[in-house]
């Protein structure tokens, strides 16, 4: 059962001091490359206090974590699952369980990612047609959620899906600040990953789904996060195509 800590004002320096959830680990998907298997989360203090999500000696119910989202103040910015992501079996995502967090989030401003499969490649395509489904629905009810692409190839395949924004793993040493993607789409690195002055809190593209063009709205810039953490090794490797 999928449960959730909201820590109201967080210490994470990346994240700077904004409501920040945790989410128990059986909410990541099977088909994501890093679970148990180079995930930041893997490591370090944040695997103590996810462990302790997991096994329930921390955190709430997930009707309750979606109370708490709620009576969060309007306009409120805050990041979903720093760790983890939305409830479901490991290959579906559960539609209740997502929308009641959508319709909780809105008149907010939420910064939220989503690994399950939306191509089909991994888990079939009925499958991925149900995950799809769940994200458009929730955006309308008032959550735009970023999709996790593996690496620049899987991004492009996602942000062709024309259904949310999409962000992207990039090998450790990716060194250019703005580039494309396949297909010739424009990406940008992370800020916070490079420049000690900002954070989520001052940032916020994460939260930002589509912006205003010359010739009307078009899709915001893919999001890239160079691999970190202890097993940066291993997702290199992933967000080189390798594995």
């Amino acid at each position: 059962m999928t449960t959730a800590h909201l820590t109201i004002k967080s210490s994470n320096a990346k994240t700077g001091p904004i409501p920040v959830s945790t989410v128990s680990e059986d909410s990541c998907p099977d088909c994501c490359p890093l679970k148990r298997k180079g995930c930041y989360g893997d490591g370090g203090p944040i695997r103590l206090h996810w462990n302790k999500v997991s096994s329930g000696e921390r955190g709430t119910s997930w009707t309750d974590y979606v109370s708490s989202v709620s009576a969060l103040p309007d306009s409120t910015l805050f990041r979903h699952a720093q760790v983890g992501d939305f409830p479901g079996d490991g290959k579906r995502l559960d539609r209740a369980k997502c929308i009641a967090l959508a319709k909780a989030s809105k008149g907010k401003s939420a910064i939220a990612y989503c690994h399950y499969d939306m191509t089909g490649e991994f888990e079939g395509k009925a499958i991925a047609r149900h995950n799809r489904s769940v994200v458009r629905a929730m955006a309308k009810a008032g959550l735009s959620v970023n999709l996790s692409g593996n690496n620049p190839h899987h991004a492009q395949r996602l942000l062709e899906l024309d259904i949310a924004p999409v962000v992207t793993v990039l090998p450790t040493d990716h060194q250019e600040k703005r580039f494309a993607i396949p297909g010739g789409y424009p990406a940008v690195v992370c800020p916070a990953t490079y420049k000690d002055n900002v954070t989520c809190s001052t940032c916020k593209l994460c939260a930002v789904s589509k912006v205003s063009a010359q010739n009307g709205i078009r899709p915001r810039v893919v999001v890239g996060f160079p691999a970190h953490g202890s097993s940066k090794r291993k997702a290199t490797q992933v967000a080189r195509g390798e594995v």
